[in-house]
């Protein structure tokens, strides 16, 4: 079996004390562990989705957070259900988002460059009467890829001040205030490059010199913290949350709006991110590894008929939100190929889930959740393939590989195994049959190098 290159506990570093204001990082559910998520079914209830790119899920007070980041947010959660165990099925936009509009694997479903024709969240809100719109500011996610199925107004565009999302989602909420509508906002902050915003100086340690002092530049994902001035990466860090506090005063103009309209005891609003944000804890920064701090994602509920703070631990995915948002509503939806749970049927206390890294073809792998241990194949070239298995109630931080460990050796094969039955064959030859045939040949040059500005493409 390979072996690997642990780094040190990075928690115990300041660099995330940054972040997090402390290591400690534990949340305790009040109500012990839950099933059962309680969400009436409202026939002709809104929906409006918000989710926001590269947030990690411990930026909220609600898992765990401790510094002044997400006032508005932690605002909107204390009235919220909360789910503390939330993951992505895609770790970059695209894969993410594949999965969160069809409730199918992103191998499954988005392939070739393009999300394939399919039952999506919009088509079924549409069918029903419903207006749908989404607003995104990523270029990954432009009509070309397929990912407007369903929608009525669809639009995507570069805004790095995020303002254009809040305008469009704004105008559409206000021409279809009086109609059942779904809608789905994406922001694009806080991904790279973090930018210096006004009025987060509180975040910001004084008298910082250096290169980072306005911007962390848009390939993070390439540093090499080890080689790093400690004060840079702390800067760095402080950049990225200064990011997070501009991105929750997004949010509440949305939620200013939804008010303004009379519209939030109408309204199902969910929010969420298309994947989280590693910083040093696996010795990078960015979101092209399947560690915990990439793949878990916020996943915050507001059911008007179901107002309060709740705490559920039941593992759940973004692939659960077409069948649970579709039942929630009263639709009907074609049950057979979904991935997904629906929340309404009640959550397994002991699910198997997937995520993948697809969309990069420098950085491939698959990760599979399964009780207690965490599965990991990376597949980027025949000659790096390697494996690592975690047990994640003993090693929450992923520090210890223990594939090779004779205490957890009756594990390997048979989770492994698992691993190739959830995603239908082997990791490596399934992602790569997805990606077959894709290529950037429709992308005309102002996405493409909006594209090379996010790090996408080098």
């Amino acid at each position: 079996m390979p072996t690997n290159n642990r780094l040190q506990n990075r928690c115990l570093s300041f660099f995330l004390i940054v972040l997090l204001g402390g290591c400690e990082q534990q949340v305790v559910d009040p109500n012990g562990k839950s099933t059962t998520v309680g969400f009436p079914v409202a026939k002709d209830i809104n929906v409006l989705v918000i989710s926001f790119d590269a947030f990690r899920q411990d930026n909220l007070k609600a898992y765990g957070n401790k510094l002044y980041l997400t006032p508005n947010l932690d605002a909107f959660a204390a009235e919220s259900t909360i789910f503390l165990n939330a993951y992505t099925a895609g770790s970059s936009t695209v894969s993410s988002f594949a999965a969160a509009f069809t409730g199918m694997y992103p191998h499954r479903v988005f392939r070739s460059w393009k999300l394939l024709q399919t039952q999506t969240l919009a088509k079924i809100f549409a069918e029903a009467g419903y207006a749908t719109g989404a607003t995104l500011n990523n270029k990954q996610l432009i009509a070309e890829r397929n990912f407007g199925q369903g929608f009525k107004f669809y639009s995507v565009f570069r805004d790095q001040k995020d303002q254009r999302p809040v305008e469009e989602i704004t105008q559409f909420l206000t021409t279809h205030k009086d109609e059942k509508f779904f809608a789905w906002v994406h922001f694009i902050n806080p991904h790279s490059p973090y930018k210096l915003r006004e009025g987060s100086e509180h975040l910001l340690t004084p008298g910082y010199e250096g290169v980072y002092l306005q911007n962390s530049g848009a390939h993070v994902q390439t540093y090499k913290p080890r080689r790093m001035r400690e004060k840079d990466l702390k800067r760095i860090g402080e950049l990225y949350n200064n990011e997070v506090f501009y991105a929750d005063q997004r949010f509440q103009r949305v939620l200013d709006v939804v008010n303004e309209l009379d519209l939030l005891d109408k309204t199902l609003i969910i929010i969420t991110a298309d994947h989280g944000e590693a910083m040093v804890e696996h010795g990078v920064i960015g979101h092209h590894q399947l560690y915990e701090e990439v793949i878990r994602i916020p996943m915050v509920v507001r059911h008007p008929a179901a107002v309060g703070s709740r705490y559920i631990e039941a593992r759940v995915s973004n692939i659960d939100l077409l069948p649970t948002l579709a039942s929630i509503a009263g639709l009907d939806y074609a049950a057979e190929d979904i991935d997904g749970v629906n929340w309404l049927d009640g959550i397994p206390a002991v699910r198997p889930l997937l995520t993948i890294q697809m969309t990069n073809n420098a950085k491939l792998s698959m990760t599979l959740l399964n009780d207690n241990y965490k599965a990991i194949s990376w597949c980027t070239k025949s000659e790096d393939f390697r494996e690592e298995l975690f047990h994640l109630v003993d090693d929450p931080g992923e520090l210890n590989d223990v594939i090779e460990s004779n205490e957890h050796a009756e594990v390997v094969n048979t989770i492994f195994d698992f691993m190739h039955e959830v995603a239908g064959g082997d990791p490596c030859t399934v992602i790569d049959n997805a990606m077959a045939g894709g290529s950037m040949t429709e992308v005309d040059d102002e996405t493409l190098e909006a594209l090379k500005s996010l790090g996408y493409v080098q």
